[in-house]
């Protein structure tokens, strides 16, 4: 895991620690929103998800997609929820389509809808 990474979940698990505030809250006060794309494309490439170039959003939500492909249901759903939270807190208002799907996927909304 890259080091901005490492330091950023060292920071989250100490908040979480001291405080009452949920995760969710905590990813927006450090910056991780759906408005904030230079942290986000920051720590893609820090964890070596991502070269130096900007992505089409095409190509990101294929990089989410193959990320998530083989966690088991539970995580898939808390991460969902995780995800859902963020993007209402932040107030970036309503993510595009193909993203609303992405977390209704991950919270098993579409389970057997093909």
């Amino acid at each position: 895991m890259g080091e901005k990474i490492e330091e950023l979940s060292r920071e989250l698990k100490a908040k979480l620690a001291e405080a009452t505030v949920n995760p969710a809250e905590l990813l927006v006060q450090a910056g991780i929103t759906p408005s904030n794309k230079e942290k986000l494309y920051e720590l893609a490439q820090d964890a070596g998800l991502l070269g130096g170039e900007e992505l089409s959003p095409e190509t990101l939500m294929a990089v989410a997609q193959s990320l998530t492909a083989a966690l088991d249901p539970a995580t898939k759903k808390s991460l969902g929820t995780l995800i859902a939270r963020v993007v209402g807190q932040s107030g970036a208002g309503t993510p595009p389509p193909e993203v609303q799907s992405f977390i209704e996927q991950l919270m098993g909304s579409n389970e057997g809808k093909n």
